[in-house]
């Protein structure tokens, strides 16, 4: 009815107002181009064809919208216009004088848009399939299309999958089985009304899951269209509120004309905080918040498909922000017919998840076997690119390690290596992948000059528990005097008395709760031997001849620290 309504007032300027704004612009461009008939064709030709493509651009006008009759796109309106204004009745009296443009004329124009609309979408398709058509060239996809293995991946291709801090969007690049998870999260998406929560720690790989998650979907061919929306840095819930609408609608608007819901953002706001605003001369004032909502329902049902609404960050937003408001607006999310959402949020995120969503998934955590091969394979091929070096200190086999451990877990729990240390801290994909990039690089400058091991310990910590890491950066010195194995030969009661204030600050880092401790206290002990008196953690580690321990501890300790070697060492 929109379409008509447009059509029925365009019509009417096309019928009067036209004429008078043509002559008065070819006025104007015939005095520009000195009365030189194809000066004037042509510079009228490009001017209508640049205000054509603005508009088009502006309004965001695209092919695929004219599939879905029953919500035709605006353009529509225009053709129909033209038709009308050629069969519009003159009307009579004082108002015949008025010059009106000619039927043929308004046949002429109402073809010509078409075909330029058409043509022009057209162009902007073809673009886009030639694009997609490159791209899956580059990387075909089958539908048989399975997630990466280790084993058939070289060294470079490891290099190049660390050396990436963006989110993946290809089963080729997934190591950690979010793949196989995407395929039961769209089991659960293809049921409808259907929501579900996502939780998963900072840099577990939530936003690349929800990237294989859309890949899956359209390898499946499954209804759904996904509206990724991030809360992060919001102050207000209400400036989210209108984001995550206003995603909703554009991801809707991408495949079908939502002339009638452009203002839903503005709208439910207004009518969700009760606040007297203009609101759209078609909408009623009176509507409720869902009912604002299930104004979407008919275009879905009509297109034949469903919206997913991935809400993403919602801990990551500012300190007045109240998530609370975001959860209601998602909980109206569940009476709108062909809407779900996914709720990407953190486990220790306060919220009850049971009553706001159907589903709560666990984001999969990289197998402790995938962590050890992966930092055993990116070692050794570091040892191998200096082939002169002599290692002075024992490479630990770190598979075996993990394995050992592994079964000595399962009669005393608990972490007492620091190889399965290290990899319980980077069974995080954010971590694991920083941690590796930093071992690479630093290893370039350092190689020869410290214990490779030591090396990716310092590494391991300083990405994955960094309030650790500068609390041995800021406390070295009084750590490597308190962790001498005479300094309590010497002066008993100052080195206890020094350990008590070392133990009692590290304890104020452990209450902070942002690392996993024992780990952490395991990695240290075996970084400088003796410190064991800073938790109840004892494990029996081995000193490190080219590491932070024995008479130039201090020295290999800055080397790892700063990486870099002084020139006055």
């Amino acid at each position: 009815m929109r379409i008509l309504l447009f059509a029925f007032i365009g019509s009417i300027f096309a019928l009067y107002v036209s004429p008078v704004t043509t002559h008065w612009s070819a006025a104007r461009l015939e005095d520009a181009t000195q009365h030189n008939l194809i000066s004037l064709c042509v510079l009228s030709g490009l001017l209508c064809l640049a205000c054509l493509s603005l508009i088009h651009g502006f309004a965001r006008f695209r092919l695929q919208q004219a599939r879905w009759l029953t919500y035709p796109p605006l353009p529509v309106a225009v053709v129909i216009a033209f038709l009308l204004a050629a069969i519009w009745p003159s009307l009579a009296g004082w108002i015949a004088a008025i010059p009106h443009i000619e039927p043929s004329i308004a046949i002429m124009i109402a073809i010509g848009y078409g075909l330029y609309w058409v043509l022009s979408a057209s162009a902007v398709a073809a673009v886009h399939a030639l694009r997609r058509h490159v791209e899956s060239v580059d990387a075909p996809d089958t539908p048989t299309e399975s997630r990466a293995t280790l084993e058939a991946l070289t060294d470079e291709q490891l290099s190049a999958w660390f050396a990436r801090e963006q989110p993946i969007s290809s089963p080729r690049e997934d190591l950690f089985g979010f793949w196989e998870f995407a395929e039961t999260v769209l089991q659960k998406l293809w049921r409808e009304g259907n929501t579900i929560a996502l939780q998963g720690g900072f840099g577990a790989g939530k936003t690349s899951f929800i990237r294989l998650l859309e890949h899956r979907a359209a390898q499946r061919r499954a209804p759904l269209y996904f509206a990724r929306v991030s809360c992060w840095g919001f102050e207000e819930a209400i400036a989210a509120q209108k984001s995550v609408l206003s995603t909703l609608v554009k991801s809707t608007n991408e495949r079908v004309e939502c002339l009638s819901i452009r203002q839903l953002p503005q709208e439910y706001v207004s009518v969700a905080s009760k606040r007297l605003e203009w609101l759209s001369l078609f909408s009623s004032s009176d509507e409720t918040p869902v009912e604002q909502l299930q104004r979407l329902s008919p275009i879905l049902t009509a297109i034949g498909r469903r919206v997913v609404v991935v809400v993403e960050d919602v801990d990551r937003a500012g300190q007045k922000f109240d998530i609370s408001t975001v959860f209601a607006l998602l909980a109206q999310f569940r009476e709108v017919r062909n809407l779900a959402f996914i709720l990407t949020i953190s486990p220790h995120q306060v919220a009850d998840f049971a009553r706001l969503c159907e589903f709560t998934e666990f984001l999969p955590v990289p197998a402790a076997s995938t962590v050890a091969i992966l930092c055993q394979r990116i070692r050794d091929r570091l040892i191998k690119s200096f082939p002169d070096d002599i290692l002075v200190d024992k490479v630990q086999d770190l598979v075996n390690a993990e394995r050992i451990e592994s079964i000595a877990a399962l009669m005393m729990p608990g972490v007492k290596d620091w190889p399965t240390a290290v990899i319980q801290l980077l069974r995080v994909p954010r971590f694991l992948k920083r941690a590796l990039r930093r071992f690479s690089e630093a290893w370039n400058t350092l190689h020869g000059e410290v214990s490779i091991d030591a090396l990716l310990m310092t590494c391991a910590l300083r990405e994955a528990a960094p309030s650790a890491f500068s609390f041995l950066q800021a406390e070295l010195d009084d750590v490597l005097t308190a962790a001498s194995q005479t300094s309590h030969q010497s002066n008993n009661e100052h080195i206890n008395k020094l350990r008590e204030e070392l133990k009692e600050s590290w304890q104020n880092v452990v209450n902070k709760k942002e690392f996993d401790a024992r780990p952490v206290e395991v990695v240290i002990q075996h970084l400088f031997p003796g410190t064991s008196f800073l938790s109840k953690s004892h494990v029996i580690p081995t000193a490190l001849k080219q590491g932070p321990s024995g008479s130039r501890a201090k020295t290999y300790a800055l080397r790892l620290f700063t990486e870099r070697v002084e020139v006055t060492e």
